[in-house]
């Protein structure tokens, strides 16, 4: 479980890293004074990506069955690292120019007063719709499940995956719990500099672990 988890930890990292920009909304719902919308995002959220997570590692059990797809999915993984390397452009080309100031999504303001089941379906959706969470939780899915063929190893080893991806969602509830309200204020010029760097920084992510992503599926190619 451990080795197969160490596998895909750079992923898990750089998922950390990539999900900065979703502070925004814990951070908005933290400050409510019923918190039960935050625990619905989060409880969404973990529920969405352990289920594509799983629902990705058992597709590719099944297909090892047959010689002619393990070919197949480690070309799936190049296919999701080129994925990532376009993320990368498309985030480079996005960046904002100096002096100029990211607006806030609109959508945004609706977590003012969104219900605990709302916050859940949204969290759910933006593990698993979201298309650059999507690839990211499948290529780990993936890296995980060509480490190691036990089922048990393998659910063992996303579930580690799945909550030190997470920490970056964690972060507003942990730091709350252990620190209350002197945590706000830190977390609120995290996300403003995410805000004003974040296209940069996460173009330079996602082309890394493009990079990582193809480089590790072409030499599970050649062991094959």
């Amino acid at each position: 479980m451990i080795p197969a988890f160490v596998y895909a930890l750079p992923i898990a990292l750089g998922t950390i890293l990539a999900t900065v920009p979703l502070l925004a909304i814990p951070l908005l719902l933290v400050t409510r004074p019923d918190r039960s919308a935050l625990h619905g995002f989060i409880l969404g959220w973990l529920a969405g990506f352990y289920g594509l997570g799983m629902a990705t590692i058992l597709l590719a059990d099944a297909a090892t069955l047959y010689d002619d797809a393990k070919n197949g999915l480690i070309l799936l993984r190049i296919a999701l690292g080129v994925l990532l390397l376009y993320f990368a452009w498309k985030k480079w080309q996005k960046r904002p120019l100096p002096g100029q100031d990211p607006e806030t999504p609109g959508w945004m303001k609706r977590f003012d007063s969104i219900s605990a089941r709302g916050a859940a379906t949204i969290g759910a959706a933006l593990a698993t719709i979201n298309p650059k969470n999507t690839v990211l939780v499948m290529s780990a899915a993936l890296t995980i499940a060509a480490a190691t063929p036990r089922p048990a190893a393998q659910a063992g080893a996303f579930l580690l995956h799945m909550l030190v991806a997470s920490a970056g969602v964690l972060a507003p509830l942990i730091a709350v719990t252990l620190l209350g309200d002197r945590a706000l204020a830190p977390l609120g010029k995290l996300r403003d500099a995410i805000a004003r760097h974040g296209s940069t920084v996460f173009a330079v992510l996602f082309g890394a672990l493009g990079l990582y992503v193809i480089l590790k599926a072409a030499m599970d190619m050649g062991v094959s």
